[in-house]
């Protein structure tokens, strides 16, 4: 290193230690959220938020009720991540008031209005817990909702009461029961051993098993 380029050198360090010293840094401060998880307003109900792998964002979320259940949600996510009731949903209408509300919201993402506000586009999970490409002419005067991962105005009736399904989870979950007419609610343990309550909206027309302390639906 040339000699001349020494001077500069020292005279950039002293300046960083003197701007340490009275409080100031040359380098940005690291903002609480700065941790390797996405924004979004979920972080006021959930806990425990982690990211297994670069496509999954998991946490605890409140409901309603107040009570909290494990999540997950598939990423990446190009809008707002939000705590709708216990589920992490990603509200990628950008913040327009044109995306009616309902409970198929939880069901489904990417949802969008297209044509002039005359179509709901979304993607909805099915029966077997698949990702189905659905939309909707709007208006709809009814509550909007989510048949076998086609969207639907109003329901077609009483939604069966399901009992507490077989499947491989029952080896690493215990306390399993029914909640809300549909969803699946154990108490299972990850690889590490720890127990965490996790749910899974049914049916299941496959094996329902357990994933690193996830339920979920294998064809």
């Amino acid at each position: 290193m040339p000699e001349t380029h020494l001077p500069r050198l020292l005279a950039a360090a002293f300046l960083s230690v003197a701007l340490g010293t009275q409080g100031c840094s040359v380098v940005p401060e690291i903002l609480p959220e700065d941790d390797g998880l996405p924004r979004g307003s979920y972080r006021d109900s959930c806990r425990d938020a982690r990211m297994p792998d670069a496509r999954r964002l998991v946490a605890e979320c409140r409901n309603d009720a107040g009570e909290y259940f494990r999540t997950t949600l598939t990423l990446p996510c190009f809008g707002r991540i939000e705590n709708r009731d216990g589920w992490l949903v990603c509200d990628d209408d950008g913040g327009r008031l044109t995306v009616p509300e309902g409970p198929y919201r939880t069901q489904c993402r990417g949802e969008r209005v297209t044509d002039n506000d005359s179509l709901l586009v979304a993607e909805c999970r099915d029966k077997r817990n698949r990702w189905v490409e659905t939309s909707l002419a709007l208006p709809c005067l009814d509550v909007i909702t989510v048949e076998d991962g086609r969207l639907a105005c109003g329901f077609s009736g009483p939604a069966p009461r399901l009992d507490v399904p077989g499947g491989s989870y029952r080896e690493r979950c215990t306390a399993s029961r029914i909640v809300q007419d549909d969803i699946l609610v154990a108490n299972c343990a990850d690889d590490a051993g720890r127990v965490f309550e996790t749910r899974l909206r049914l049916p299941c027309d496959g094996d329902v098993a357990s994933v690193s302390g996830e339920l979920i639906c294998r064809p």
